[in-house]
């Protein structure tokens, strides 16, 4: 396909976490991280050397200036951020230990995002964003949240489409957000269009009315919703699963994972999937290797504090060199 653009298109966030071993209710202070689940996909991207633009709306106040200053400095291009009216989304991280699990607060209600309209998506807009790009990627968090700009990221998606950008589909469920109910139904059309589809294992459960399915049933769920898209399910510890359009499948087991770095993993896998699928002449013949890198961009991004995955592309290179294994079944 070519070195183009890879654009990503959601929400931008500051996460707020209280200090170690501190409850929220105790907290008398935090530390901000900048994030948001496509900002970090656009980070990951960047610092593996593909060109990643975000696309955007944010309060034109200093704290969003510093969410996009940071961006930046990972070489993110932000040109194409739209300001306006609203306010800047925040969550808020209880980082869990031992017997107690993490914990989070989404406060994004009337954000500056939540507030895009598709008026604000004109023609010499999109074609500023969509410069050069190849392709678009997005997650069912923005179809998730309180007021979910719904009709924004359909144009979006359909915009894409329109100039022959391959798409991209992070299901990414989130029970706790406003309208998460709701993603299913808004997400279906976008996943039947898709040529790509990454999902959590335990999200295609959740959709089946299911504790637990085998990894066939979750495939053949994914084939309905998603026909002509390579599907890509996480499954955690136990590694990553990918299809491609003729049905050959590849899994691919976990490596180590640290708990300090835990936010932001999952971007840091879609951003190594789509670094590779990006740049690939026919991605539907690159499964393995995008899985391989998908894997090992999670790893690497557990290191590592704070939300946005600044990936060292030099050093999972060589972690795959060192013989990480996809185990074809064709």
């Amino acid at each position: 396909m070519g070195r183009g653009t890879v654009v990503t298109f959601g929400e931008g966030l500051i996460r707020f976490t209280p200090p170690g071993g501190t409850r929220m209710t105790e907290a008398r202070s935090f530390t901000a991280h900048p994030g948001g689940a496509e900002a970090n996909v656009a980070v990951g991207l960047a610092s593996l050397g593909t060109h990643a633009r975000w696309f955007s709306r944010l309060p034109g106040h200093a704290f969003a200036s510093s969410l996009l200053h940071d961006l930046r400095a990972t070489g993110v291009d932000t040109s194409t951020v739209l300001l306006g009216d609203g306010r800047l989304g925040t969550y808020y991280l209880e980082p869990g230990a031992g017997i107690r699990p993490s914990s989070v607060i989404y406060d994004r209600e009337a954000s500056a995002f939540s507030r895009l309209q598709v008026d604000h998506l004109t023609d010499a807009t999109l074609d500023v964003v969509f410069q050069d790009a190849t392709w678009f990627h997005t997650t069912g968090i923005n179809l998730s949240i309180a007021n979910a700009p719904v009709a924004a990221v359909q144009r979006m998606w359909d915009e894409a489409g329109r100039r022959g950008v391959k798409r991209s589909f992070d299901v990414n469920l989130r029970a706790s957000l406003p309208e998460a109910s709701a993603l299913l139904e808004r997400a279906t059309p976008m996943l039947g269009e898709a040529d790509v589809v990454l999902v959590a294992e335990r999200d295609v459960c959740t959709w089946m009315g299911q504790p637990r399915a085998s990894m066939e049933a979750i495939l053949a769920t994914l084939g309905d919703l998603a026909p002509h898209a390579v599907r890509i399910v996480t499954r955690g510890a136990g590694g990553a699963t990918g299809v491609n359009v003729l049905g050959e499948r590849t899994d691919v087991p976990a490596l180590e994972s640290l708990e300090r770095g835990r936010i932001g993993r999952g971007d840091a896998f879609a951003a190594g999937v789509l670094h590779v699928l990006s740049q690939a002449p026919n991605p539907n013949d690159a499964v393995p290797r995008a899985l391989r890198w998908g894997v090992a961009c999670a790893s690497y991004k557990s290191t590592l504090d704070g939300d946005l995955p600044r990936l060292d592309g030099d050093v999972i290179a060589r972690l795959l060199e060192d013989g990480l294994a996809a185990d074809v079944q064709r």
